[in-house]
């Protein structure tokens, strides 16, 4: 073995192992979060000093422990042993701290202080740490912190097992010889110059190559170098009991049983079934390796073939085969080789499934003992590790997920708890059967921003398309803010929200008759001096300019001044990245930011939970294979096809012929606070709703201008979802929004409260089926290019702008018309969110409808409602 004198040391140096060198090399080997740490909890009246005393001598054993670590000229790690001597007066920390007000809070700052300590590995203080903490007469704490480069999970356990077996008996005879780090380090690197050494290194080669990509279960860490959430699922004593027992009837270990139940639980989190995780194991080889302390541990990417039809105990008894196939090869450092043959971007590694487990129950002396706290550093993704589960003991399995990511931790805690409780209920049950709570496909969050197109942008894309050089966004808002515009603040504060919300920077590349959604040209501030012209006629000149979504960003940002120092703040957006619900929080972000970078400090917000792109992956996989018969997609087109069979080509709107050139104009509509007043009075008799009040109130004014008695209207479902899915969607910029055919047959000549009842049923069946995108039920209509078609007559319900919720003053917001009208008739409303009048507007398309109509429809509608809040009952064929 090649040795190296250190001069300040005037002892030999030892190579590092392979482990060791992977966790020095990481970037993170002097952050806090480089530690492993592990809290052991004893009951009953443990001696601290007994203890203490355990302690001492089993870490003089361990000659990993006493180390410095240094970094030569060339970057090569070097361990170099202290000597026996210098440690002769080392011993832990006695804490007592039963006297104190909360001894547990006492004892939990008391870890929580060396917790957060930053090791200097190339220092000369020890890289461990050990601490005896008496927290009641009857309860005592044994902590301990280790940099993980001297030691890794198994290493720990051997240290616990033996000062259990130490404090049993204080007389115990060691080994004659100590647990040495030279074998350890001759053992790997004899590994490494083998013939074994290649041979692994080829399986991995094939298993890496055909294995298939593993999804992300979290997103990504907001800090990388912070300490993972944890948490933790506990099965209690009784139930493990039955799990072993139900593991000796099948014929298997009992410790497969917790990771088969693990692997189940993912498969239906994935939808996958195949499903790779990341499974640290001990790589030691022979007696000696695998009972000495040190770190030569790795983590092997395992690939497991989950069969819906098959038990959790056949998926264990797959698991063991699958294992002892690997672990012959399970000494090769897979993650150096990863990082050599994996395409950039490209996830090997899933999820963890660990174990730390003793080979007996924890006994010091008379007194039972548990692990009660395992912490280790940053994890990539989801990972579990399972514990305890010996006779008479409970099964803990601690859930850790990337730093800042504790939402999504918590969901997999409640939802593995109802997992396995599913699987306890009937362990002979198939996996396929133990669905999660919801029955859904799991919304997580990744770092890929590259996906196919969700459902509800899909009739976006082909409008997009069809429309070429005449392409434009689909609409606009002008903001004038109180004060003057730092346009530096401004562009800032662009970047900050364009790096938070994904579909900003996105750009559509042509894929087929789809596209793909890629990270792509990010939008600027753009500032244009009008001089003298008309500062609002300008902008909406702006607004109208060509865009091409496969090149260019889907948001365009421009601040426009005049020569009187007016200014106002435009925003073009296209449907593809920003519907409807997106101006909300697209507004009230870039102003957050704004407000912060004029304060000279990024913004402070809370991190979004999943990007656009994991949203559409999602939603196209509850949507599931259109082929399959069974699925939801199948189903919803099935309800599609039925409903809008027979249904009219062309709503009849009689006005004079139009104009060659379409164009947007738009005639207000205003409903006074005491009509306003009424409907709600009317909704709450009825058991409905103010939009669907004004829904019906338009087919009953469309049937009685010569539409006829079957109405089908476009209405813009929200897309955001109830509930958990909608709390995570909502503050979330991207196109979700789909639209529905709301059809409602007034035929028999129905008093309105009848045609509300219609408009509310039909209304909730469309909802229920609204995934699937409406291009694809577009595409059932009659005639060529329907896919692209759009409703002929759209409702569109407008959220209110919460204004004085804004960072910064805004004095006025309005809606510009952009580009080619979608519909030929659209009747939008401002939800009033409050008393006073609902005002909304009519807008039309000059290429077949006239003004003059259209302002008749327009006095209609209200003078519609102010009849129904004053006499209910009125037929729809009545005259006002």
């Amino acid at each position: 073995m090649p040795v190296t004198r250190v001069p300040d040391e005037s002892v030999v140096a030892l190579p590092v192992t392979a482990a060791q060198a992977a966790v020095l090399t990481s970037g993170r080997v002097a952050a806090a979060a480089a530690t492993r740490i592990l809290v052991v909890e004893i009951d009953g009246a443990a001696d601290p000093d007994r203890l203490a005393d355990a302690v001492r001598r089993t870490v003089l054993r361990a000659e990993a422990l006493h180390v410095r670590l240094r970094s030569g000229a060339d970057g090569t790690w070097r361990q170099v042993p202290v000597s026996r001597e210098s440690m002769a007066t080392w011993r832990p920390a006695v804490v007592d701290v039963r006297g104190t007000d909360d001894p547990e809070a006492s004892a939990q700052r008391w870890m929580d202080v060396d917790r957060a300590v930053a090791v200097d590995v190339t220092g000369r203080e020890p890289l461990f740490t050990h601490a005896v903490l008496r927290v009641a007469d009857d309860r005592t704490l044994w902590y301990q912190r280790y940099h993980e480069a001297i030691v890794d999970d198994a290493g720990v356990a051997l240290i616990v097992e033996d000062v259990a077996a130490r404090y049993g008996d204080p007389n115990l005879a060691s080994p004659s010889k100590d647990w040495s780090l030279a074998a350890l380090v001759d053992a790997d690197r004899e590994y490494r110059a083998s013939s074994r050494f290649a041979a692994d290194r080829g399986f991995w080669l094939t298993e890496i190559a055909a294995a298939p990509e593993s999804p992300r279960i979290c997103r990504t860490a907001v800090d990388p170098v912070a300490p993972p959430e944890t948490t933790t699922v506990e099965i209690e004593s009784a139930i493990a009991a039955a799990l072993a027992e139900f593991a000796a009837a099948v014929g298997i270990r009992r410790a497969r049983v917790p990771m088969a139940l693990l692997v189940a639980y993912l498969h239906h989190c994935t939808g996958r079934r195949d499903v790779t995780v990341s499974v640290p194991v001990s790589a030691r080889v022979g007696g000696a390796m695998h009972r000495t302390p040190g770190t030569v541990a790795t983590v092997l990417p395992v690939t497991f073939r989950v069969d819906p039809d098959t038990t959790v105990g056949d998926l264990a008894h797959a698991i063991d085969a699958r294992l002892t196939e690997v672990l012959r090869h399970g000494r090769f450092p897979v993650g150096a080789l990863v990082q050599e043959m994996a395409a950039p971007g490209r996830r090997v590694f899933g999820p963890s499934i660990g174990s730390m487990t003793m080979h007996r129950p924890l006994v010091f002396g008379e007194h039972r003992a548990r692990i009660r706290d395992v912490f280790t550093g940053p994890v990539d993704d989801l990972a579990f590790t399972v514990l305890g589960g010996a006779d008479g003991e409970p099964i803990r399995i601690d859930l850790r997920a990337p730093a800042g990511r504790r939402r999504d931790l918590l969901r997999h805690q409640d939802r593995l708890v109802a997992f396995v409780s599913r699987f306890l209920g009937d362990p002979v049950s198939t996996i396929g059967s133990l669905e999660l709570p919801s029955g859904e496909p799991e919304l997580v969050g990744t770092d890929d921003d590259t996906a196919a197109l969700a459902p509800a942008q899909r009739l976006h894309w082909l409008r997009h398309r069809a429309a070429g050089a005449s392409a434009r966004a689909d609409h606009a808002i002008v903001l004038r803010l109180r004060d003057p515009i730092d346009v530096d603040a401004l562009a800032r504060a662009l970047d900050d929200v364009v790096d938070r919300h994904a579909p900003l920077r996105t750009v559509f590349i042509p894929d087929g008759g789809d596209a793909i959604a890629s990270p792509g040209a990010r939008p600027a501030v753009d500032v244009i001096e009008v001089g003298g012209e008309d500062l609002d006629r300008r902008a909406y000149e702006l607004a109208q300019l060509r865009i091409d979504v496969t090149m260019e960003a889907p948001l365009r940002v421009h601040v426009v001044r005049d020569d009187a120092r007016r200014q106002a703040l435009l925003l073009t957006m296209h449907h593809l990245a920003v519907d409807e619900g997106s101006v909300a929080p697209l507004i009230g972000d870039l102003l957050t930011a704004y407000a912060a970078r004029v304060d000279g400090v990024a913004p402070r917000w809370e991190p979004l939970d999943v990007q656009y792109a994991d949203y559409a992956r999602w939603q196209s996989a509850r949507l599931g294979d259109s082929g399959e018969p069974s699925g939801r997609y199948a189903s919803q087109l099935a309800f599609w096809r039925k409903r809008l069979a027979g249904m009219p080509t062309r709503l009849h709107l009689p006005a004079s012929a139009g104009v060659r050139e379409p164009r947007r104009r738009m005639v207000p509509i205003e409903i006074d606070a005491e009509v306003h007043e009424g409907a709600l009075r009317f909704a709450h008799r009825t058991g409905t709703d103010l939009p669907t009040i004004l829904q019906a109130a338009l087919v009953t004014l469309l049937s009685r201008h010569g539409a006829g008695s079957d109405i089908p209207i476009g209405v813009f479902a929200d897309g955001r979802g109830p509930g958990e899915v909608a709390d995570v969607l909502t503050p979330m910029v991207g196109c979700f929004a789909n639209v529905v055919i709301v059809r409602t047959d007034i035929a028999g000549h129905p008093d309105f409260e009848e045609i509300l009842d219609r408009v509310r049923v039909s209304t909730l069946e469309a909802f229920e089926h609204g995934d699937i995108g409406f291009a694809d039920v577009a595409a059932e209509l009659p005639g060529r290019g329907s896919e692209r078609r759009f409703p002929q007559v759209v409702l569109v319900r407008h959220d209110a702008l919460p204004v004085d919720e804004f960072a910064v003053p805004v004095e006025s917001i309005a809606s510009v018309p952009v580009g080619l009208p979608s519909a030929e008739l659209t009747f939008g409303y401002f939800d009033p969110a409050g008393p006073g009048p609902i005002r909304g507007y009519f807008e039309f398309s000059t290429g077949t409808l006239d003004r003059e109509s259209v302002v008749g429809w327009a006095r209609g509608l209200p003078a519609l409602l102010t009849s129904v809040v004053r006499r209910s009952g009125v037929p729809s064929d009545a005259r006002l």
